[in-house]
């Protein structure tokens, strides 16, 4: 047999092994989940009421979206499609939910649990008011600014806050802090952030992604005498290698995030 191959039927195989935990994900994704009384996410979600949306459904979001954006990637697998920019960009929504998801649940401090859902939910109410702006995002105009009022008081109620406005929030600092939780090592949650970062550049179409993958194949161009320099003409048609690779590390983040969501909300 072909070596190459058999290393992809390998690499399938592996991607495989995850199917059943995404089955039990997704489906459980369609019901509504509450915490159970007496449980830490239900004193969590008690605690900061007025959020506009309840700590364990901004938790229990992006480990659904992480589940989604597996799901999707699966399925293209599976139906024998592997395509270079845009597989990479269901990835990075993956490895963005589910480390969120671990960011939020990860602390064992009640206090930073809640301040960290509580800087989540400004970050989304930022979002929001920047769309209800937007003058054709069909809002009814006579409801754009009871909705606008509502967002912008809820913003102003997060950013009178000290410890709220103390935590320096971005996705790649949430990757970064997940990927230290989950894969412990230096070199692993390195690794990491640099998967995070390139997938980041194909989900903005930029083409520097494509330089740096061992898949890609390069042949020297023609001298053009337009440009001084010697030219190299690159092509990729996606690798199920790369694509385990990252898809695996998403899993891995996401596996974590939703034990811990079990474990908040389970009752001692």
């Amino acid at each position: 047999m072909d070596p190459e191959r058999i290393v992809q039927a390998l690499q399938l195989a592996h991607l495989r092994l995850t199917y059943e935990d995404l089955d039990r994900w997704r489906e459980r994704s369609r019901h509504l989940e509450e915490p159970q009384p007496g449980s830490d996410m239900d004193s969590d979600t008690a605690a900061t009421h007025g959020m506009g949306v309840p700590l364990h459904d901004l938790a229990r979001y992006p480990l659904i979206s992480g589940t989604q954006h597996l799901n999707l990637a699966r399925t293209s697998v599976e139906a024998r499609e592997v395509f270079p920019i845009a597989h990479p960009t269901a990835l990075r929504g993956a490895l963005l939910g589910a480390s969120r998801g671990v960011w939020l649940l990860h602390p064992s401090e009640p206090s930073v649990r809640r301040v960290r859902a509580a800087r989540v939910a400004m970050e989304m109410h930022q979002r929001l008011l920047e769309w209800i702006r937007e003058p054709e995002n069909g809002l009814d105009p006579e409801n754009r600014g009871e909705a606008e009022e509502v967002v912008r008081t809820r913003l102003e109620e997060f950013s009178s806050r000290q410890d709220v406005r103390a935590i320096s929030y971005s996705d790649t600092g949430v990757v970064r802090s997940a990927g230290e939780v989950v894969f412990g090592d230096a070199h692993q949650s390195g690794a990491v952030i640099a998967l995070w970062r390139q997938l980041s550049g194909d989900a903005h179409g930029l083409l520097w992604t494509t330089m740096t993958r061992a898949s890609t194949v390069r042949s020297r161009a023609p001298r053009d005498v337009r440009y001084p320099s010697p030219m190299t003409e690159m092509s990729s048609g996606g690798d199920l290698r790369e694509l385990v690779d990252s898809f695996s590390a998403a899993y891995r983040i996401l596996k974590v995030g939703w034990s811990l969501f079990d474990q908040r909300c389970t009752a001692p």
